[in-house]
């Protein structure tokens, strides 16, 4: 058989840059993007140039290059900078530099830019260079990696948007920790102010809409459903849509309780929930007013019903003392 640089190429992958140890699998974008997370591909990379010398070091990153396909500007990029583990996060970043159809740029997004290349030694790279290197830098991480393998890319790329000091700029990114920051903030700014200055008043609808937009946009982040401060983000949206809804209800004790079942029942077990806290600072201050405003309306309820009890002496419905002899002796003698 004759030995193609193909196969030589790929034999010194899996051999000196561990690459894979399967003959049978390919060496592809994807394969890249996976090597490029272990922790000892810098030694390695270090160790082919140490003993086998620069030419044969050159002529792997090439073709490793050659192989990553539509991201191959970006490795040769960073094997060149001595950056290769960086490919997944710095993949992540480089999406804010590709903007969709349905964005536009940001200010500064230029500046933004030309350090982003400069930084790591990417000129070059065009716009889809950066589009590609993102959609298959955030294809890994959302449908490959393990939950602390993503936690550590995300950390990794967050780091980098700090140097850069472009944290603005990546409140816009759906994976990125920046954008759920942003997201969560401007949440908070919208509960703050969908809250009248008379306690007494509801929520307006239009600034209703502006805190479901802002929910929604919290929703649609990647990492929303692991932050900690999204369940008391959640249970704050449900208390203000019962603020903008709740009100006085005529009639007895009977009608009372019903509210209570149909409505408050639930508002207590969002008040829970929000109690619990947020660890964003702008979006747990705007739960404690939400929560304050709803406590007081639960009060009222409360006090109501109280009032209305004691007018009552013989309720109609069902009441505590009754529930052994009607609900609890029939269910233990059907089920013993």
């Amino acid at each position: 058989g004759v030995l193609t640089r193909g196969h030589a190429m790929a034999a010194v992958a899996r051999g000196a840059l561990a690459m894979t140890d399967d003959p049978a699998t390919e060496i592809d974008t994807l394969a890249i993007l996976e090597w490029t997370r272990r922790t000892d591909v810098a030694d390695d990379l270090a160790r082919l140039r140490a003993d086998g010398g620069t030419e044969l070091a050159a002529a792997v990153t090439s073709w490793l290059a050659e192989r990553a396909g539509r991201l191959g500007a970006a490795v040769a990029a960073l094997l060149a900078a001595d950056r290769i583990a960086d490919l997944v996060p710095l993949g992540l970043v480089a999406g804010l530099f590709a903007p969709t159809a349905d964005q536009t740029d940001a200010p500064g997004s230029d500046l933004a830019h030309g350090l982003f290349l400069g930084r790591y030694g990417l000129a070059g790279l065009a716009p889809d260079d950066l589009r590609a290197w993102y959609h298959d830098a955030a294809g890994l991480v959302v449908g490959s990696l393990t939950d602390r393998e993503r936690s550590s890319v995300l950390e990794a790329a967050a780091t980098r948007v700090r140097e850069l000091g472009i944290e603005q700029l990546a409140g816009r990114s759906e994976l990125l920790p920046q954008g759920l920051v942003a997201r969560l903030e401007t949440l908070a700014s919208a509960v703050d102010a969908a809250l009248p200055s008379d306690p007494a008043a509801a929520p307006s609808v239009g600034a209703l809409v502006a805190v479901e937009k802002a929910w929604q946009e919290v929703t649609r982040h990647f990492l929303a459903r692991t932050e900690s401060s999204c369940p008391a983000a959640e249970a704050t949206v449900r208390l203000l849509r019962w603020l903008a809804v709740d009100t006085q209800t005529a009639g007895g004790l009977g009608d009372l309780t019903d509210r209570y079942v149909r409505g408050d029942g639930w508002v207590d077990a969002a008040l829970v929930t929000a109690r619990r806290g947020a660890d964003n600072r702008a979006l747990s201050e705007a739960v404690s007013l939400v929560i304050v405003r709803a406590a007081d309306r639960r009060r009222e309820h409360d006090r109501r019903f109280a009032a209305a009890l004691a007018d009552t002496p013989q309720p109609t419905g069902p009441v505590v003392e009754q529930l052994q002899r009607t609900v609890a002796l029939p269910l233990a003698k059907a089920r013993p």
